[in-house]
C-alpha cells in the first residue's frame, strides 16, 4: 500500500511537459511562473507546516457518531489566518488549523458529502452563487451518496445568495439531527464592494481557465492588493455577523450550544495576491487555500 501510494505521489507531481509546451506557448513566462509555484513553492510550504496538521475531513468524521447531533457551518473560501482575527470577536471557542484536501470545491466535495452523511441522514443548507462557472450544484455530486438532504438557497438578487437569505431557509425548515449551513461568504463576488467586484466579475468568470499568474496580473491593472483585503474581510465580516444572529436564534429555539456540537469551518482558502494570484486556481497547494479554520463554537461573545 505504501509502495502504490508513493507511486501515485510521484506521477501526481510529474510534469506533463507536453502540456507545458503548449502553456509556454500560450501564455509565456507566466507559464513558467505557475510551474515554480505548483511544483516547487507548494510542496516545500507544504513540508515546512502543512502536513502535521489535522486533515479536514477528519475532523468532520469526528461530528458522525450515530448519536450525535452536530450544526457545520461552512464559510466558502475562508482563509484561517483572517478568520482566527476576527472570529473570536463573535464566538466563543477555540480556533485551529485543519488541512483541507482541495484548494476548490471539486476538489473536496464528493469526499465531504461522503464522509458527512456515513452515519445517517444530514440536511444541508447551501448558498447559490449564480456566475458561472461557479454555479455548482451539491447534487450533481451526490450521485451514488444517501443520506443527504439539499436545501438550495438561491440569491433573491444579485448574483450570490446573501447570508441572511441563508439564515431565513434554515429558520424556515428548521434543524434536523445532522446539519451543515453552508455560506457562499467570503467567496467573491463582494457584497459590500460593487465597485472592486465589477472591475473583477469578468476575470473571475475566467481564471480557472488561464494562466493563474497572468489572471494575477491582470486584476492588478483594476485593483491593488490593499483594496481585495479589503472587500474580503468586509465580506467575512458580514457572514460572521450573519452567523452570529443565526445561532442567537437557534439558541433560543433548540438551545443549540447544549443540544448540538456547533462548529464553523470552511472548504479552501483565498489567494490575496500572494504569489502574484487570487481567487482560488485549482490543484494549486498553497497555504492559503488549504489551510482553514476549524473552530468549536461553545456559546455567543
Amino acid at each position: 500500500m505504501q509502495y502504490a501510494n508513493t507511486i501515485h505521489m510521484v506521477r501526481e507531481n510529474m510534469l506533463n511537459l507536453r502540456g507545458f509546451l503548449h502553456s509556454f506557448h500560450t501564455y509565456g513566462i507566466y507559464a513558467f511562473k505557475d510551474l515554480i509555484i505548483r511544483r516547487v513553492i507548494a510542496p516545500l510550504s507544504s513540508l515546512t507546516h502543512d502536513r502535521r496538521l489535522p486533515k479536514l475531513l477528519e475532523c468532520i468524521k469526528t461530528l458522525t457518531p450515530t448519536s450525535e447531533r452536530f450544526l457545520l457551518i461552512i464559510l466558502d473560501s475562508c482563509r484561517y489566518d483572517v478568520f482566527s482575527i476576527f472570529a473570536p470577536k463573535f464566538f466563543i471557542g477555540h480556533v485551529r488549523m485543519v488541512r483541507s484536501e482541495g484548494s476548490f470545491l471539486p476538489d473536496w466535495v464528493p469526499l465531504f458529502l461522503k464522509t458527512i452523511s456515513c452515519k445517517g441522514p444530514v440536511r444541508i443548507f447551501r448558498a447559490i452563487c449564480k456566475i458561472k462557472p461557479h454555479d455548482l450544484r451539491l447534487v450533481n455530486f451526490c450521485a451514488n451518496i444517501k443520506g443527504v438532504e439539499i436545501v438550495v438557497v438561491e440569491p433573491k438578487n444579485g448574483l450570490v445568495a446573501q447570508p441572511q437569505e441563508v439564515n431565513e431557509s434554515v429558520l424556515k425548515f428548521g434543524l434536523a439531527a445532522k446539519n451543515v449551513v453552508w455560506y457562499m461568504q467570503p467567496h467573491f463576488p463582494w457584497t459590500l464592494c460593487p465597485e472592486i467586484t465589477s472591475k473583477l466579475l469578468r476575470l473571475f468568470m475566467m481564471y480557472e481557465f488561464i494562466s493563474p499568474s497572468l489572471a494575477g496580473k491582470l486584476a492588478e491593472y483594476a485593483v491593488n492588493r490593499e483594496q481585495v483585503t479589503r472587500c474580503y474581510i468586509k465580506n467575512l465580516l458580514l457572514v460572521l455577523k450573519e452567523v452570529y444572529k443565526l445561532l442567537s436564534t437557534l439558541n433560543k429555539e433548540y438551545n443549540i450550544f447544549s443540544g448540538y456540537k456547533v462548529v464553523m469551518s470552511a472548504d479552501h482558502g483565498e489567494l490575496l495576491g500572494e504569489y502574484g494570484m487570487y481567487f482560488h486556481p485549482p490543484g494549486y497547494k498553497l497555504p492559503q487555500l488549504t489551510i482553514v479554520p476549524w473552530m468549536e463554537i461553545h456559546d455567543l461573545a
